[in-house]
């Protein structure tokens, strides 16, 4: 199995968590945004926790899951995402690009984003999350939701867009 380059433990504070080209800025999320789980923008994606305000585990890989990573989760998201600086964030606060421990090296250029959630099998009240990310030939056009779960309610087609937050 492809092992992660990157573990942390974070409290995701208001259910999120950002995974992001570093020094991207954030976005400003709509109810469609956290109905369907996730907001993004080419160099920014916003996910959404199962559990509110869970402490989570999170993975970061390089690299596509492998057949069973994915098993068994709750939530599993795929998102395009450009990273032209080289440098990958995960982080809980948008704009907390001071914390370089959640940076991962990767080749710049277009990447898909694979997210996959699940409860914590040793505490209910606290979430794994596996991050996968695969660099592709071209910026893919759009994302999918390829595991839902009953906090989820999309109608119609994903809202692919979000504005930027300006500070």
């Amino acid at each position: 199995m492809n092992t992660a380059v990157l573990r942390r433990r974070e409290l995701c504070s208001y259910g999120q968590f950002f995974v992001k080209d570093l020094g991207a800025n954030g976005v400003h999320l709509l109810e469609a945004h956290l109905a369907q789980g996730f907001a993004r923008k080419p160099d920014f994606v916003m996910f959404t926790t199962i559990l509110e305000w869970p402490w989570a585990t999170i993975d970061v890989h390089v690299g596509t899951p492998e057949p069973g990573q994915l098993a068994g989760a709750t939530r599993v998201i795929q998102c395009p995402l450009l990273v032209a600086s080289g440098k990958l964030a995960v982080q809980v606060v948008a704009e907390d690009d001071y914390d370089t421990d959640g940076v991962v090296g990767v080749q710049p250029g277009p990447h898909r984003i694979t997210m996959c959630q699940r409860r914590a099998a040793h505490a209910p009240t606290e979430i794994e999350v596996g991050i996968w990310v695969t660099q592709t030939r071209t910026l893919e056009p759009g994302s999918r939701i390829l595991v839902t779960d009953e906090k989820l309610s999309v109608v119609g087609a994903l809202l692919e867009t979000a504005e930027e937050m300006r500070l």
